[in-house]
Order: structure tokens, then C-alpha cells, then sequence
């Protein structure tokens, strides 16, 4: 048999002070794990910091082939540079996106 104040009067309230407690605890929850995620979100790893060092690098140097050229030629931009096509894919679209 389900829960009914009429036939518990001595539980009267008790529903309101269940969705009370309820809503609290859902709120201290969601609360702590944004909390996380925001901290975990802003710790750097050691893949993002050695990208962030590879754009360093070779960003400014391939912005200054793609000036004397006119365009992105992958091919001269992998000779200088001696990067992989993947890599120098990569980053011309970083530079396309402004993700430098």
C-alpha cells in the first residue's frame, strides 16, 4: 500500500519535508560535481602542453610561409619544417581557426 497522509496523520508534512531534504541534497550533488569538472577541465595534460609547445614552434613559421606564398603548399611547409602531413594539417587549421 502506497504512502497516504489521510490514513498516517501523525506523517502529515512529511512529504514536504521529504521534497525539502530532497531538493537540498540535489542541489549540494550537482554543486560538488561541477565543481569537479570545472577543476579537471582547467588541469592541463602533458598531450595538451606539448601541442600547445608544437604551435609555438611551428605556427609563426608557417604563417610566414603561407605570407610568401600566397597559400598553404603542404608539400614546402613539410620540407622546411620537417613535420608529418597530419601534423602540418593540423595546424594549418589551427591557424585557419585562430586556435593559436
Amino acid at each position: 500500500m502506497a504512502y497516504n497522509p489521510d490514513i498516517l496523520p501523525d506523517y502529515k508534512g512529511f512529504s514536504k519535508e521529504y521534497d525539502k531534504r530532497r531538493d537540498a541534497s540535489t542541489d549540494r550533488i550537482i554543486s560538488q560535481v561541477v565543481a569537479l569538472e570545472t577543476a579537471s577541465s582547467e588541469i592541463q595534460t602533458e598531450r595538451d602542453k606539448q601541442w600547445n609547445q608544437v604551435k609555438k614552434k611551428y605556427i609563426p613559421k608557417i604563417k610566414a610561409m603561407i605570407a610568401a606564398e600566397g597559400k598553404p603548399v603542404v608539400s614546402h611547409i613539410m620540407q622546411k619544417t620537417g613535420l608529418t602531413q597530419y601534423r602540418t594539417y593540423q595546424l594549418i587549421s589551427a591557424i585557419e581557426r585562430g586556435d593559436e
